[in-house]
């Protein structure tokens, strides 16, 4: 369930070529020091950065305004530096290289900028699902944690769709989802989710996003607690459904590590 959602959210390659093709090679005009493409290009991506914009405007994103030790590791902070300045060497060796035609240079620097760009579009887009599933591998960590009740666990499984999209989305502990791009993730018209969402807050497992953010969802320490518990246990057989119930996926998620 948790990776039918997943699946939902990979970003359009359509958005990150408009948006990464043009500003390579705006970079790379840049580096060459060719002013009239400069502007040409500077003009086209800011086109192309509207039109992704608007495309992306109901995109299921999740967001936090409170960060916390922790949630971006220094080293992860340097590699946005890291690819810059690759493409940017990348394009300097090619200056150099006088045997190759100019074409063939501008060529290569704007493929080098582009590819660059495409990767820190796409990082910059999952940072805070990332920052979730960071919190979420905390709060298991974890040596005092509160114990999951026999009725969170029922609110869980009635509930398992909802926990599911905020969960494959990173919405966990601070990070929130907003309820409107829950309804579009799932498939919902707005309002539809009004009981679920109730009986959920209701038993602690989400909670609202914060002041001045109602509309807003997000997993509580608990609610990460029952989803690892519960899937622990479809797992292990002990409610009869083996490894097909409704959370399957949870406690073996593999995002967080693959983002690390």
């Amino acid at each position: 369930m948790i990776r039918r959602y997943e699946d939902k959210l990979a970003l359009p390659h359509r958005s990150m070529l408009t948006v990464a093709i043009p500003l390579g090679g705006f970079m790379a005009t840049l580096a060459a020091g060719a002013w009239v493409p400069i502007v040409i290009l500077g003009v086209v991506t800011a086109v192309a950065f509207g039109m992704v914009i608007k495309d992306l405007s109901d995109f299921p994103e999740p967001h936090t305004s409170e960060y916390r030790d922790g949630d971006i590791p220094f080293t992860q902070l340097l590699l946005p530096l890291a690819a810059l300045g690759a493409s940017f060497f990348g394009t300097a060796e090619l200056v150099e290289v006088p045997a190759l035609p100019t074409a063939f240079t501008f060529a290569g620097s704007w493929a080098l900028q582009s590819a660059a760009m495409w990767w820190l579009l796409a990082r910059s887009y999952r940072r805070y699902r990332v920052i979730g599933f960071r919190r979420r591998r905390r709060i298991l960590e974890a040596e005092d944690t509160p114990e999951v009740t026999d009725e969170q666990l029922e609110v869980l499984n009635e509930y398992a769709e909802v926990i599911a999209a905020l969960y494959a989305v990173g919405a966990i502990d601070g990070v929130i989802l907003k309820g409107e791009h829950l309804h579009l993730l799932m498939g919902f018209e707005p309002g539809q989710l009004k009981e679920p969402i109730r009986a959920l807050k209701k038993a602690g497992l989400v909670a609202d996003g914060g002041i001045g953010a109602r509309e807003s969802l997000t997993i509580t320490p608990a609610g990460v607690l029952a989803v690892e518990l519960a899937d622990q246990r479809l797992h292990r057989g002990i409610d009869g459904r083996g490894a097909d119930g409704p959370l399957d996926g949870a406690a073996d998620e593999g995002a967080v590590d693959k983002h690390d």
